[in-house]
């Protein structure tokens, strides 16, 4: 796609049939994203929004009861699976230490439900 000297030139962009293969392989990279965007979008719609309301019914249920160190463990737990909820479909090495972050609230609520029950 590029002229003998190298550079991209105003007369190769008019010259669509040279082009062709270039915007061809850049609308390929386009749509494959677009593919992967659309399954991270149904997978978040049928599977992750359905826990996520769960979790909050849960979440004020636990939250406004009488025990006041679940709901305070409750409290803590949230914000670190709500962060896991933003990062969801991010790459490995920023979604590991926030999905890290949210197991250790968890055991920590465990603990504390455990030591309740």
């Amino acid at each position: 796609m590029l002229g003998p000297d190298g550079k991209l030139s105003t007369e190769i962009l008019r010259d669509w049939h040279r082009m062709a293969p270039g915007l061809e392989r850049i609308l390929a990279a386009d749509q494959e994203l677009d593919e992967k965007q659309r399954t991270g979008a149904l997978d978040m719609v049928a599977v992750v929004l359905p826990r996520t309301v769960r979790l909050y019914a849960a979440v004020a249920v636990l939250t406004l009861g009488p025990d006041k160190k679940i709901a305070n463990a409750v409290r803590e737990l949230t914000p670190a699976v709500t962060a896991v909820l933003e990062v969801i479909t991010a790459r490995p090495d920023k979604y590991q230490p926030v999905r890290n972050r949210a197991e250790k609230a968890l055991g920590e609520f465990r603990a504390v439900a455990d030591q309740r029950g």
